[in-house]
């Protein structure tokens, strides 16, 4: 995607979403920014472009990683899901790395052609 309009545009969708998952309206983020509540209605309309440095104030004060505003990072959306939802339900982590290790359990005893028969541990994917 090289549209600068569409990148303004997926970047506040994601302004957004991060915005509402944080619970702050755009006052509150304005006010935490040092900008106008209408700079953030207008970058989350996607009708005003984001420098780095903004685009990395706005990540840290949402608390969550730059990266979210960044295009065709996580192609997937499944995966981007699971990693929104942790980074809001920390406490989800272990029970989705013990089904995660299950599932690839499974595939390693449904694929013959594996030859690392070592099994992975809730423990070693944590780390």
């Amino acid at each position: 995607m090289t549209d600068p309009a569409q990148v303004d545009a997926q970047v506040g969708n994601a302004l957004r979403s991060a915005r509402l998952s944080r619970g702050l309206r755009q006052d509150d983020l304005a006010e935490q920014m040092g900008v106008d509540r209408s700079t953030i209605a207008r970058y989350e309309h996607g009708t005003r472009s984001m420098s780095v440095s903004t685009l990395i104030q706005a990540a840290h004060l949402l608390g969550r990683p730059a990266t979210i505003f960044l295009p065709g990072v996580y192609a997937n959306e499944g995966l981007q899901t699971i990693l929104s939802l942790l980074e809001r339900r920390p406490d989800l982590l272990p029970r989705v790395l013990d089904l995660l290790l299950v599932s690839l359990r499974d595939e390693a005893v449904d694929d013959p052609t594996a030859t690392d028969q070592r099994q992975p541990t809730a423990d070693t994917l944590r780390h």
